[in-house]
């Protein structure tokens, strides 16, 4: 189930190479650059909250049932650096109209700081994440 969410900000600055001369309609290219990702607006949901209880069951498998009920949780997630690659094509219909069409994958690895206020205090947990989305994108240019 759904544990969390998020809102992001991941600024990329990467260099394009077209190997076709600058004058052909197709311009297929590769490129490459680095990502800066930040975090806000994190939420748990009540889903992570009312397992914490279950979770530090689990930590202490064979013993009896612990007791532990969680009131609130919250989340916090680190600022993430990673590789943004790309690919895709231009194709100018005319001198003005043209199509582009490109993929990218972006590496977007970071780690959530978990903590949870319970009935037997404060409970802190980092979690791995990686995020590492793939982005598809089709668009229509006009030159002026």
């Amino acid at each position: 189930g759904k544990l969390g969410e998020t809102s992001h900000l991941p600024p990329t600055v990467s260099v394009q190479f077209y190997p076709m001369a600058s004058d052909s309609k197709f311009q297929p290219y590769i490129g490459a650059g680095l990502n800066y990702t930040t975090f806000f607006s994190e939420e748990t949901t009540d889903l992570l909250t009312g397992s914490i209880g279950a979770l530090a069951d689990l930590a202490a498998p064979g013993s009896a049932p612990n007791g532990v009920v969680a009131t609130s949780t919250s989340m916090k997630l680190d600022d993430s650096f990673g590789l943004a690659l790309q690919a895709g094509i231009d194709y100018a219909f005319t001198d003005k109209l043209g199509v582009n069409a490109g993929i990218w994958y972006v590496d977007i690895d970071t780690t959530a700081d978990i903590t949870a206020e319970t009935n037997v205090g404060t409970v802190k947990a980092n979690v791995d994440v990686s995020i590492d989305p793939w982005v598809y994108m089709i668009g229509l240019s006009y030159k002026l």
